[in-house]
């Protein structure tokens, strides 16, 4: 791609998960047309940079927070449902308000692991779990935990 295509923006605002965002940095590109659009590849790197951080804080998901990791994993609400044991219906009526912290414990290592599996350092199952038991270490590249913030 031609580098004089890209567009790079700091401090970029984004609203994702019900929140409002800080990015850092982000990449444009310039289409023909002079309209500027963010690539597949951009969008899964600020979107797996927001999971990293609701995976890895300690309070409850909201249902924005939920829904936002459900739809970057690509994971239906059935799935989870089939997954915690319980009726589809228990996970509709999450909707009204944060899930509880056992479940949200359980949800941010799975949506966590399904996003970061792949870019760990060490690929054998044993290695994704204890990496998984150790969030707070640097198991993923930086690149897809970049340091976005919940915005002031």
């Amino acid at each position: 791609m031609n580098q004089k295509n890209l567009v790079l923006e700091k401090n970029y605002k984004i609203h994702a998960a019900g929140e409002l965002w800080t990015v850092p940095e982000i990449s444009f590109v310039r289409r023909e047309n002079g309209q500027l659009m963010l690539t597949k590849e951009e969008i899964d790197r600020v979107n797996s940079s927001i999971a990293n951080v609701l995976c890895s804080d300690e309070t409850e998901l909201t249902w924005d927070q939920f829904d936002f990791l459900c739809k970057t994993t690509m994971t239906k609400y059935s799935h989870i449902a089939s997954m915690l044991r319980i009726d589809k219906s228990t996970v509709s009526k999450w909707k009204s308000g944060k899930l509880d912290y056992s479940a949200s414990f359980v949800l941010k290592q799975f949506f966590w692991q399904k996003i970061f599996a792949d870019h760990l350092n060490e690929k054998r199952a044993d290695s994704i779990e204890s990496q998984l038991k150790n969030m707070g270490k640097k198991a993923v590249d930086e690149k897809w935990t970049g340091r976005v913030s919940r915005a002031a």
